[in-house]
């Protein structure tokens, strides 16, 4: 089904809902950017239109980043303040490093978000050959999590209209 999602090409939103959790006090979302496939944008634009409603207008928004070492942390850090200096929304930066070799992104994930109300985490498109195990990856991954909101940008979506100040706009502030 999922394939079948991927092949229209159209937006894809998944809520794991948590039952007991929901969406707690509504106080912090996190986004999180794996930085390999083009869902950033409209996991940002989704943190901007969440953010903006009465419910969660006083929560704060975490873009987050995992990271292997701390040698790619100024790298990190800079693009995610530059992808953020561009957007129109309120968020702190996060840069996250994996304390051990066998810890994965994942579980810098898990322990990370453990108090956000609501996380976006990209939704890779799975592999033609994979089948069972991506979706047991992907259920695996969200057990002991709060409310999850997974995110696959259509390859024609485009949010810089939207997201992100033009050059008119910031010669208009100026």
């Amino acid at each position: 089904l999922l394939r079948d999602l991927v092949v229209l090409d159209h937006n894809l939103l998944l809520l794991h809902h948590h039952e007991v959790k929901s969406f707690g006090l509504q106080k912090r979302i996190d986004i999180w950017w794996g930085g390999r496939e083009h869902n950033w944008s409209l996991m940002v634009l989704l943190g901007t239109l969440i953010q903006s409603s009465e419910e969660w207008e006083s929560s704060t928004v975490r873009l987050c980043v995992v990271i292997d070492s701390e040698s790619e942390a100024p790298k990190a850090r800079k693009r995610l303040q530059r992808a953020l200096a561009r957007s129109k929304l309120r968020a702190e930066t996060e840069v996250f490093i994996r304390q051990v070799e066998e810890e994965t992104p994942f579980d810098v994930i898990h322990r990370e978000s453990e108090e956000a109300s609501l996380t976006l985490l990209g939704l890779r498109t799975p592999d033609p050959k994979e089948g069972k195990e991506y979706l047991s990856r992907i259920s695996t991954m969200l057990e002991g999590m709060g409310s999850v909101l997974l995110v696959r940008a259509s390859s024609r979506f485009e949010a810089t209209d939207v997201l992100f100040e033009t050059e008119e706009q910031q010669g208009e502030e100026s």
